[in-house]
């Protein structure tokens, strides 16, 4: 890992994961479906891209949860 400040520092140096790209896509995606919801707009541009290579489902990390009695 290099500081932000070194010129060796390329976060986004190569190809996105199939992973990321899905997560990505996920995210622009859902403000559009809130404004569906709002009747604001009436097409979510992004509900039609799909990512190449993808499994279409991910398995849930439940390492870190919080059940109901954390934090009490």
């Amino acid at each position: 890992m290099r500081p932000r400040t070194s010129p060796e520092w390329r976060p986004f140096n190569g190809k996105p994961s199939d992973r990321s790209v899905a997560h990505a896509l996920s995210m622009l995606g859902a403000p559009f479906r809130w404004l569906i919801g709002q009747r604001y707009v009436l097409a979510n541009s992004f509900a039609g891209v799909k990512v190449c290579g993808g499994n279409g489902a991910a398995t849930l990390d439940a390492s870190h949860v919080i059940t109901e009695g954390n934090g009490r």
